[in-house]
């Protein structure tokens, strides 16, 4: 469902989008333009967050199958994890597509600076294998500094 929102062919690797002809393109284009700056490749530089940002508009046969897919997700893992028949839930999904050699669009933060409730859970899906710079990251404990990357392999 998400490499239809992407416009990337079944079976495509998602985890080798920069090597195909548009991702060479956006890397080289990327670096030509912010050489020697500490900038990172925003949404709007990235194919494939405008295409995921207008799917539900320029594509919404496809963003109800992403949909159903999320839904089902939700109710078949999420709440029986949580032990809830109901769920608040965000009706938009967040997507990052992170490039190498791009920075990290955003900067560390908890979601509650940007006004989000310290009850919310988060739910992080990697679509890809996660290493290193190409992952989130987080602290063993609240406030401890001592960021790591998450590394799973998908």
């Amino acid at each position: 469902a998400v490499r239809s929102l992407l416009h990337e062919a079944p079976g495509s690797r998602l985890e080798k989008l920069h090597e195909s002809g548009e991702g060479k393109n956006v890397l080289m284009r990327f670096h030509r333009e912010r050489s020697g700056s500490e900038a990172a490749l925003g949404p709007r530089g990235n194919p494939w967050i405008r295409c995921y940002n207008g799917s539900r508009e320029g594509d919404p046969k496809a963003w109800k199958t992403y949909l159903a897919v999320y839904h089902d997700f939700l109710q078949t893992f999420i709440m029986p994890s949580l032990g809830t028949q109901r769920l608040a839930f965000q009706a938009r999904p967040t997507f990052r597509c992170h490039l190498p050699r791009c920075g990290a669009p955003g900067r560390p933060h908890r979601d509650e600076d940007y006004l989000h409730p310290a009850c919310e859970m988060n739910f992080w899906i990697a679509l890809t294998p996660c290493y290193s710079s190409n992952s989130l990251y987080a602290e063993t404990e609240r406030g401890s500094g001592d960021f790591k990357p998450f590394e799973l392999s998908a």
